[in-house]
């Protein structure tokens, strides 16, 4: 690396350059920027990263995603460049993200009729991958009732781990009510009070941290259907087509690779399967769990792959709800 300084990995990808593989592209987003000085203008950052990183030439690429590799990542060998574009009014996707809201709320008896209401509507017209225009309006509107009553339904009480809780805390602190609420105060509260039982403050953070996860998640689903319901902003799409255009006059062939939820109503950076690892012929993609309608995701980019690359789906949901995408998590030491 030539630089000493740190840098977002994910937002700055170094290529050859297709056309004379004595020189180099560098691709760019704005998120690194803080490193080298937000009041730099435009040209003056692009100079700097061309300089820092020894590159014949640089590609902008920000404010299409979060990072440069949420929009475009490479095959280097093949000059092939994968360019996310936004998945919108798919059916499937919706129905996959309904389904899973039901699964997450468990074995809660009745299920909430909301949640009954929204698998119902998505189910009206069966299996199908074009969305439904005439549902629309009804979806708007049950997804409005799911928000407005969500709170509670994803929690799931563990009796033991709170009977193991209350038994300890009547032995560690009694009657001493300013000991128990030093529990209330993570971390160090927890720490201090739970020391002398390690493996109760490990299953108590763990039930912490599913807890909050599940809260996500379920956040993520509402946003996936939402953005199923409405089309990408147009000029967010014509910066999309341009900059795909700008990448295979570059000399690379362009694969247009499905994003899901990005542009959505939460802090969230959506499903990204450009966002995956390359590793020799190995191209490990983020896995959702969102059904068939992944799947042909899958078997469509394999479809325009040359021999002998292979797509290995990974299950990814619980790191993709914290924006934790494969790449931005996983580096290769050779």
């Amino acid at each position: 690396m030539r630089s000493k300084l740190s840098w977002e990995g994910g937002d700055i990808q170094v290529v050859l350059d297709p056309k004379d593989a004595r020189k180099t592209i560098l691709f760019y987003g704005h998120s690194a920027k803080v490193y080298w000085g937000m009041d730099l203008s435009g040209d003056e950052y692009a100079y700097i990263l061309k300089l820092e990183f020894g590159a014949d030439r640089t590609v902008d690429v920000s404010d299409l995603a979060p990072h440069a590799d949420y929009f475009v990542s490479f095959i280097p060998k093949e000059n092939i460049a994968l360019v996310a574009e936004p998945l919108t009014r798919n059916y499937a996707v919706a129905c996959g993200a309904a389904g899973k809201l039901l699964q997450l709320i468990g074995k809660k008896t009745p299920a909430p009729v909301e949640l009954v209401n929204l698998k119902n509507l998505l189910s009206l017209d069966g299996q199908q991958n074009v969305f439904p225009p005439r549902l629309e309006h009804q979806l708007q509107k049950t997804l409005k009732e799911v928000q407005d009553n969500e709170e509670g339904w994803i929690a799931q009480e563990d009796k033991e781990l709170q009977e193991r809780l209350a038994t300890y805390l009547r032995l560690k602190c009694g009657e001493d009510s300013q000991c128990v609420a030093r529990l209330y105060s993570p971390p160090e509260g927890q720490r201090e009070i739970l020391q002398d039982d390690m493996n109760l403050l490990r299953d108590c953070n763990d039930a912490y941290l599913a807890s909050k996860t599940n809260e996500l998640l379920f956040k993520t689903y509402l946003a996936i259907i939402q953005s199923q319901l409405g089309e990408p902003r147009p000029e967010l799409l014509k910066r999309i087509n341009d900059k795909a255009q700008e990448i295979q006059h570059l000399g690379f062939r362009v694969i247009r690779v499905p994003q899901i939820g990005a542009d959505s109503t939460i802090p969230w950076s959506g499903i990204s399967y450009v966002n995956n690892l390359l590793v020799d012929n190995l191209l490990f993609l983020p896995k959702f769990g969102l059904g068939a309608v992944e799947d042909e995701i899958f078997d469509r980019l394999q479809k325009q792959l040359p021999i002998p690359y292979r797509v290995i789906p990974v299950f990814s949901q619980n790191s993709i709800v914290y924006n934790g995408g494969i790449h931005c998590r996983v580096g290769i030491v050779r």
